[in-house]
């Protein structure tokens, strides 16, 4: 998969398969890791 190169730590890019993946630094590098699921926030 290619990332952009101006991908920041956060960011969260989609996959053509419909995985949501987060940009993480690792090593002084970019890698990506599935992102997390985010629950619904109902305001509580």
């Amino acid at each position: 998969m290619v990332v952009s190169d101006d991908a920041l730590p956060g960011e969260i890019v989609e996959h053509e398969c419909g995985a949501q993946l987060e940009v993480f630094k690792k090593n002084n590098s970019l890698s990506l890791r599935l992102a997390e699921e985010v629950g619904e926030d109902w305001g509580e």
